[in-house]
């Protein structure tokens, strides 16, 4: 969802992007972005397969190219009900990676209530992998996507706890854990220039921090937000933007450095952030 676009759940009018030219502009400039900037890992939220708000094109397959060197796993985490096949929506997450991936693992979330127009229900899971590193050790990567719309951020806070428990388990196997994604919390307070109607806010909760354990850190770009409100077509300066895309690492990893990288909301309503961590008992095995 490019900056020509609003989102009707948001408070916007349409559902739709305004045309299909715009899906492949967007498509184009994200694809240009990721080009740009190499990893070792990506994690991917709302990767569209052809449906109805895509206009019929297939984003998964043209992102899948553009990894074709890395293995991938992809979890569709959206089901359309009496919506033809053709005119389905069939989004959800995908990990991207270019060492080599020794299990994933789906683990369900609690569900947010309800059906989006009553035809839309989200299913909402833990999509992990973990990672061997040259020296024996492990990483876990662990991609989220917690729910937006739950009535005050009930829904998101029990999908949390589940979250937080999930990556414990895995510190105590012996695994060096990064969770990433979006979390459609706020992870800090922010004071980026807008002029938004507060109503249109109604979906922003805070993260808990009391929530984490003893060693445990939030990591995100303080300076750039993340994502924008869709009540409208994005213009700098009126919407309202956060940060709530971000990690969170256990304390045997090292943080080296994490940027959100700026496109000024131009090909979606969210910016990507690229993290480099490392080890903490060995830095020679860095993960970007």
């Amino acid at each position: 969802m490019g900056q020509e676009s609003d989102f009707l759940v948001d408070g916007g009018k349409h559902l739709l992007p305004p045309s299909r030219s715009c899906v492949l502009k967007n498509l184009a400039g994200i694809t240009s972005t990721l080009s740009r900037f190499s990893a070792d890992v990506h994690l991917f939220q709302e990767m569209a397969r052809p449906g109805l708000l895509t206009y019929g094109v297939n984003v998964q397959a043209r992102i899948e190219r553009e990894f074709s060197n890395a293995g991938h796993s992809f979890r569709n985490d959206t089901v359309s009900r009496l919506i033809p096949v053709p005119f389905g929506i069939h989004n959800g997450t995908e990990i991207f990676s270019r060492y080599a991936v020794a299990t994933v693992q789906i683990d369900p979330l609690p569900d947010e209530p309800g059906l989006f127009f009553g035809l839309l229900k989200k299913s909402y899971a833990v999509h992990s992998v973990r990672l061997q590193s040259g020296n024996g050790q492990v990483w876990a990567i662990l991609n989220i996507h917690l729910a937006a719309f739950d009535a005050a951020a009930v829904a998101r806070k029990k999908q949390l706890q589940q979250v937080l428990s999930l990556a414990m388990k895995e510190f105590k196997r012996g695994c060096h854990v990064i969770v990433g994604g979006d979390w459609n919390l706020k992870l800090t307070q922010t004071s980026f220039l807008h002029s938004t109607d507060p109503k249109h806010l109604f979906w922003l909760h805070e993260f808990p921090q009391d929530y984490l354990s003893q060693g445990w850190k939030l990591v995100f770009d303080p300076h750039v937000p993340t994502v924008r409100t869709n009540n409208q077509p994005y213009r700098p300066g009126v919407n309202y933007t956060a940060i709530i895309d971000g990690f969170l690492v256990s304390p045997n990893v090292e943080i080296d450095s994490v940027t959100t990288i700026d496109t000024g909301f131009q090909f979606t309503d969210h910016q990507p952030t690229v993290l480099r961590a490392s080890m903490s008992s060995n830095r020679s095995q860095p993960i970007k």
